[in-house]
């Protein structure tokens, strides 16, 4: 992966990792500009002004672009890979703002509660990180050359285990969007949901069943640890507000904070399993 211009023997080094972030906290601040703009002048509610807000804004970005530079560091810092992190980013963004554009007129905080927000901006998150990861792939088959080396052969080597795996994570997040806005408040009527979720469901266990075979026996053993791990999560701290929650120390877990809990810790449980094994520092 990291095997361009600069050898094959290149390491990565606190230069490369500042410069990544540098240059993307300039690359987010213009897209939180030019994107505070359109949001004024185009066809959604106007952004609200002030000093919070602002520091809102940098804040972000600075968190922003010191997570990129933590999953960049890797990656050595040239005009191909920045150019390739702009296209990105940039198409990441617009996703999250068309949600933005179809939802402003629908729902907002105040009529459904954050307990309903946060399931909602998490469910459009995960469609968009499946979006994106879908026209990488796409990428990968048409311009490899666009990517870093040897990224484009690992995604083309695993065939259509990746495509298969985002859309199951396409379905986890509209399953989560969907019962967020069949709530209380939220413009989706509960029947409508209802069939949705089961026809969402029957897509995860479907492609679920189909990505199975397709996977090696060390992808299949580190799903099996993902749900021991899942399991012990949702145990302790689900059933740990429960606890606090059946002693009026905390309010009562509602049932979507429960769906919502199920999918986060099992994305999680994922990021756990394969830390364990070191295979988060590869590549």
């Amino acid at each position: 992966m990291t095997s361009d211009a600069h050898g094959p023997e290149w390491r990565p080094t606190w230069r490369n990792l500042l410069t990544w972030i540098g240059a993307s906290f300039v690359a987010l601040l213009v897209y939180s500009l030019v994107g505070a703009v359109l949001l004024q002048e185009g066809p959604v509610k106007a952004l609200p002004r002030g000093g919070e807000v602002i520091g809102v804004v940098l804040a972000s970005v600075l968190l922003g672009s010191t997570v990129i530079g933590l999953s960049y560091r890797r990656v050595p810092f040239n005009a191909k890979n920045f150019a390739t992190f702009l296209v990105m980013s940039a198409l990441s963004i617009v996703i999250l703002l068309s949600f933005r554009w179809l939802l402003v007129d629908k729902v907002t905080l105040k009529t459904i509660g954050v307990s309903t927000a946060v399931p909602l901006v998490f469910g459009l998150v995960l469609v968009a990180i499946a979006v994106m990861g879908l026209l990488v792939g796409a990428v990968a088959r048409r311009w490899p050359a666009l990517l870093q080396p040897g990224q484009a052969e690992l995604l083309l080597e695993q065939g259509r285990v990746v495509p298969l795996s985002l859309v199951v994570i396409a379905a986890m997040g509209a399953k989560l969007v969907l019962l967020s806005l069949a709530g209380p408040g939220g413009p989706v009527a509960p029947g409508v949901a209802l069939v949705g979720v089961v026809v969402l469901i029957g897509v995860e266990i479907g492609l679920t069943r189909m990505i199975w075979p397709l996977i090696d026996e060390l992808s299949q053993t580190l799903s099996r640890e993902t749900g021991n791990a899942s399991y012990y999560l949702i145990a302790m701290v689900g059933g740990g507000w429960a606890t606090l929650a059946h002693l009026r120390f905390v309010p009562v877990p509602t049932p979507l904070d429960w769906l919502t809990m199920f999918t986060v810790f099992m994305l999680a449980a994922s990021l756990v399993v394969l830390a364990r094994r070191g295979l988060l520092a590869a590549g």
